[in-house]
C-alpha cells in the first residue's frame, strides 16, 4: 500500500510540471527547473569568487584551488545551507495544506482503510524522490567549493548529507509552525492582498540588491564573506564541522531524523483535527453606509479586477515585478557607482545619440510593464458572472484595461520623475520620454488583453497552471521583446540622423496604434466561448 501511495504522490507532484500537457513537456519543465535551481545554488560561490577577484591586485596569478583555500570560500556553504533552510521552511509553511490535505486525497484516500501514518510517509517519500535531484542541483556549487577546499570526497559527501539534514529540519519546522499558526489564526485571517504585496515587495527587494551587486562587481559580497568568517562558530556550523570537527557531523543528521519522527507521530495522531483547522471558512462582511451607495459601472469593474488580480498571488508575482522594474532601476541611479556607469555608457556608445538611446531604454522598460494578459483567464470558472451582467463587451474590456493602467501609469510616472531628476536630459525630449512609454504601456496591455480574450483559459484549477504554461505567458515573455526589437531596428537610420524626429514618430505611431485598438473593440463580444 505504501508503494502505491508513493507512486500516486509522485504522479500528483509531477502533474504540476506538466500543467495539463504531455509527459514530455513535464520532463522538459522539470529539467529546466533543475537548471534554474542549480544556478541559484551556484550564485553565492560564483559571486563571492567574483567579488574577491575584483578586490585583488591586477596581474596577480592564482589557481582556483588556491583562491578557494586562501579566502576560505568554504564558508559560502554555511550561507547556502542557511538559504536552503529558509526557503524550505517557508515553502513547507505555505504548501502544507496542498501537500497533506489535497482535495483529491479527501475524496479518495480518507475514505479508505489506510493508516494516517502511511499517508504521511507516502507524502514525505514521494516529495523527496522528486525533490532530492533539486537539492543536488542546488548544492552542486557548494559541493564543488568543498572539494576544492578540502580535497576530500568523503567531506564533500558529508556536506551533501548536511544539506539533506537542513532540508528535513526546515521542512518539519515549517509544518510545525504552520500547524500552530493555523490554530491561532482561526479567528484572524490575513487578507490575500496583504500576503501578495508582502511577497512582491520581498522579491523586489531581493532583485534590487541583485542588480546593485552586479553593478558593484559583487565587492559587497566579498566584504560580507570576510565579515561572515569573523562571526562566532554558531553561525558557521558547516565549515566548522568540515574543517576540524568532522566527528560532529552526525549531530545535525540525528536532529533531522528526530524531528522527522516527531512530526510523523504528531501528524498521525492529529491528522484529521489539523485538516479541520485548515479548512477555509466563510466570513460575514459588515456592511457600511458607503457600501450601499451605487458606484459607476466602470468603477465597479476596476475594483473587481484589482481585487481579482491581487487575490491571485501567483499571477501577481509573475507579472508585477515587471511593473516595478523601471522604478527599481531608476532608483538604483541614486547610487553613485551605478549612476556613473550608466552615464558613461549613455554618452560613450556610438550607435545612437545619447538622448535617443535613453528614449529606447525607457521604451524597453515600458515593454515589460504588462500585467493585463491574464485578465479574462483570471475569471476562471465563474466567468459567466461577469459575462451575464448588462455590460457591453467594450465596457468589460476597458474596465479590465483601466484596472491595470491604474497600477502601471503611476509606477511609470514615478520612474519618469526619478530618472529626469537624476539625469537632467534635453528638455525637448522630456514630453516624448513620458508620452511614448505610456502609449507603449497602453498598447502592450491592450494587445495582451485581446490575446487573453481570444485564448482565455477558464478551466484552470490553480493560478500556477495558466500563469506559467499558457499562451498568455508565452506572449508576455516574447511578444514584448519582439515589438521592442522592431521599434529599435526598423528606424536605426532615422534615429542616428534625426533622433528627436524618430522619438516623435515612434510616439505618434504608438498613440495611433492605441486609437486603432480602441476602434477594434467597438463590436467586441465576450460571449464567443
Amino acid at each position: 500500500m505504501l508503494k502505491t501511495l508513493i507512486h500516486l504522490e509522485i504522479s500528483r507532484i509531477f502533474a504540476q510540471f506538466k500543467g495539463g500537457k504531455q509527459k514530455a513537456f513535464g520532463i522538459f519543465v522539470y529539467i529546466m527547473s533543475l537548471w534554474g535551481i542549480f544556478g541559484l545554488g551556484a550564485l553565492l560561490p560564483l559571486f563571492g569568487s567574483s567579488g574577491i577577484i575584483s578586490t585583488m591586485p591586477k596581474g596577480e596569478e592564482f589557481s582556483v584551488s588556491e583562491l578557494v583555500q586562501r579566502f576560505d570560500l568554504i564558508s559560502t556553504a554555511d550561507i547556502t545551507v542557511g538559504i536552503l533552510f529558509v526557503a524550505v521552511f517557508f515553502l513547507a509553511f505555505f504548501q502544507m495544506k496542498n501537500t497533506f490535505f489535497h482535495r483529491f486525497d479527501q475524496s479518495t484516500l480518507w475514505s479508505q482503510p489506510i493508516e494516517t501514518k502511511t499517508i504521511i510517509l507516502s507524502k514525505f517519500i514521494g516529495s523527496w524522490i522528486v525533490g532530492i535531484p533539486m537539492i543536488v542541483a542546488f548544492s552542486l556549487g557548494s559541493l564543488g567549493i568543498c572539494f576544492l577546499s578540502t580535497g576530500s570526497l568523503i567531506k564533500t559527501l558529508i556536506l551533501f548529507l548536511l544539506f539533506l539534514s537542513a532540508e528535513v529540519i526546515g521542512e518539519c519546522l515549517g509544518y510545525f509552525l504552520r500547524t500552530l499558526f493555523t490554530r491561532a489564526n482561526r479567528r484572524f485571517r490575513t487578507p490575500k492582498i496583504v500576503k501578495t504585496l508582502v511577497k512582491v515587495i520581498l522579491f523586489a527587494g531581493i532583485m534590487m540588491v541583485y542588480y546593485y551587486e552586479i553593478a558593484n562587481n559583487f565587492k559587497d559580497i566579498a566584504r560580507f564573506l570576510i565579515f561572515f568568517r569573523s562571526l562566532p562558530t554558531a553561525f558557521r556550523i558547516m565549515s566548522f564541522i568540515l574543517e576540524k570537527h568532522i566527528f560532529l557531523a552526525p549531530i545535525p543528521m540525528l536532529v533531522a531524523l528526530a524531528l522527522l519522527l516527531l512530526f510523523v507521530r504528531y501528524m498521525a495522531s492529529h491528522f484529521f483535527a489539523i485538516a479541520e483547522t485548515m479548512e477555509s471558512r466563510g466570513s460575514k462582511k459588515v456592511m457600511a453606509q458607503k457600501d450601499l451607495k451605487p458606484k459607476s459601472r466602470i468603477a465597479a469593474l476596476i475594483t473587481k479586477e484589482l481585487k481579482l488580480y491581487w487575490d491571485n498571488s501567483t499571477v501577481a508575482m509573475n507579472t508585477f515585478f515587471g511593473a516595478l522594474m523601471p522604478l527599481i532601476l531608476c532608483l538604483l541611479l541614486l547610487v553613485p557607482v551605478i549612476h556613473d556607469g550608466f552615464t558613461d555608457f549613455l554618452y560613450e556608445q556610438h550607435y545612437v545619440p545619447p538622448y535617443a538611446a535613453l528614449f529606447l531604454i525607457l521604451l524597453s522598460l515600458a515593454g515589460v510593464m504588462n500585467v493585463a494578459g491574464y485578465s479574462f483567464s483570471l475569471e476562471g470558472k465563474s466567468a459567466y458572472l461577469t459575462y451575464t451582467l448588462p455590460l457591453t463587451g467594450r465596457m468589460v474590456f476597458f474596465g479590465k484595461l483601466l484596472a491595470y493602467l491604474v497600477i502601471l501609469i503611476p509606477l511609470y510616472t514615478l520612474s519618469f520623475i526619478v530618472a529626469m531628476a537624476i539625469l537632467s536630459p534635453d528638455p525637448r525630449y522630456m514630453i516624448l520620454y513620458f508620452l511614448g512609454p505610456v502609449a507603449y504601456i497602453i498598447f502592450n496591455n491592450a494587445v495582451g488583453l485581446l490575446f487573453d480574450w481570444k485564448f482565455a483559459n477558464y478551466t484552470w484549477t490553480t493560478p500556477q497552471e495558466f500563469a506559467k504554461n499558457s499562451k498568455q505567458a508565452f506572449f508576455s515573455a516574447f511578444g514584448n521583446i519582439g515589438v521592442s526589437a522592431l521599434i529599435i531596428f526598423v528606424g536605426m537610420t532615422i534615429m542616428t540622423t534625426y533622433p528627436l524626429l524618430y522619438a516623435g514618430i515612434i510616439t505618434a505611431l504608438l498613440i495611433i496604434a492605441d486609437i486603432i485598438l480602441f476602434l477594434l473593440t467597438k463590436n467586441l463580444k465576450i460571449y464567443h466561448i
